[in-house]
């Protein structure tokens, strides 16, 4: 019976400890895992610091690509002197001419070297070999437009950016999309805020007074100098005391024809419909 006993205390003492090691080994991990989440959290965190680097990556790729994509042979003196206005450096003019005009930053993201990598699409004219209008004709030198995608990396010390290397010219990709309509649940409208639209867009788009056709806080002027010639709401959905709906529409302006709008419009029913915003989502 002693002897039983004994080992029952033996296995209670054991169970006892195994229980106690689980419990700190559990205990750990968990402090483990909660810890990767923080650092992890703390590293994809947008910090002032880092928000600040990023405006000015931005700003020193678009100045840069600016006058890194405008130059004449002619004039290599003063190619010269706008391009070291963003790195300390003597670049050969290419041969030809070429004048950007605009430049846009579509992406942007920091590597581990603390480079900002910065991709740009940029437009222009460029000195070239033209089509003439009839195939006969001899091809002549012209202004013709042009569109690049660009890559700029840009590393930023004490506020200052610095570009690392020239920049890289890489093929073009379609932008991104997203159907407005996917956004917004699909309902068939009533058939007074369907007429209340088609009647206050055509305002909207001539210029005509919208005051009765707005909420009386709501800023919404009319445009004016446009003819609305399509009308269609294609999603509707129910808001709180109102609803917002997408409407496709079809415009033209004198020497412009079929220019086609996606407008997302939101209004309030009283004791009829009013607009509270139109625009974009």
């Amino acid at each position: 019976m002693n002897k039983n006993k004994i080992a029952f205390r033996w296995i209670a003492a054991l169970a006892f400890w195994l229980a106690l090691i689980g419990c700190f080994f559990f205990s750990w991990h968990s402090m483990r895992l909660v810890a990767d989440a923080t650092s992890y959290a703390k590293g994809r965190a947008i910090t002032p610091e880092m928000a600040s680097e990023e405006r000015v990556a931005r700003e020193t790729a678009r100045g840069l690509v600016v006058d890194w994509g405008t130059f004449s042979a002619k004039s290599p003196d003063d190619y010269q002197t706008r391009i070291n206005a963003w790195l300390n450096k003597t670049i050969a003019v290419p041969q030809g001419e070429q004048k950007t005009t605009s430049a846009a930053v579509i992406g942007i993201e920091r590597t581990e070297q603390g480079v900002w990598r910065t991709s740009l699409v940029i437009q222009g004219e460029r000195w070239s070999l033209s089509k003439g209008v009839f195939t006969t004709d001899a091809p002549v030198f012209a202004w013709n437009p042009f569109i690049e995608r660009v890559e700029v990396a840009v590393r930023v010390d004490n506020g200052k950016g610095e570009v690392v290397g020239l920049p890289v010219i890489v093929p073009l990709e379609p932008g991104g999309w997203v159907e407005p309509e996917s956004l917004i649940e699909k309902e068939t409208p009533p058939g007074d805020f369907a007429g209340f639209i088609k009647q206050a867009l055509g305002l909207y788009f001539r210029g005509d007074d919208l005051s009765n056709f707005t909420l009386p806080d709501t800023n919404i002027r009319s445009l004016g100098g446009w003819e609305m010639k399509e009308c269609k709401i294609t999603a509707y959905e129910p808001v709180g005391r109102g609803a917002r709906a997408v409407v496709q529409t079809v415009v033209a302006a004198p020497g412009i024809d079929n220019m086609r709008q996606t407008i997302i419009v939101e209004a309030e029913k009283k004791d009829r419909w009013l607009l509270s915003r139109l625009g974009g989502m």
